[in-house]
């Protein structure tokens, strides 16, 4: 999902038709309902650097866009997806959202803030 994310928003962000860039979910009761734990546990150690890496590059694509990103925050809202929002220049939230941050939980930090300094 990161890559086609990722993928998304350089194709808008290339696109000269489009003016603004909204990150929102077409799930009813869901924004984000975050990453699958036990999708990592069986990563080796060179695998998580790349997810990494990659959440990474999403982020500083996000922080660097021309065009306004906006976020349309509903239903449950947690995790990474959650964090990709807060790279957004402003973040709508319905009232029915509920934000987290379960990360915490499991004594993980949560990848989405690029190491600094930031490549130019």
């Amino acid at each position: 999902m990161v890559q086609e994310i990722h993928a998304a928003v350089r194709q808008y962000q290339a696109d000269p038709v489009v003016r603004v860039i909204v990150l929102g979910s077409a799930l009813e009761r869901y924004f984000s309902t975050g990453a699958d734990i036990a999708f990592f546990k069986d990563m080796s150690k060179a695998q998580v650097v790349d997810w990494t890496d990659l959440a990474h590059e999403l982020v500083r694509t996000l922080r660097h866009s021309e065009k306004p990103l906006l976020a349309a925050i509903h239903g449950i809202a947690v995790g990474g997806g959650l964090e990709m929002t807060l790279h957004c220049d402003l973040r709508f939230a319905a009232t029915d959202a509920r934000l987290g941050q379960p990360e915490v939980n499991i004594n993980y930090i949560p990848p989405s803030a690029p190491p600094r300094p930031w490549p130019a």
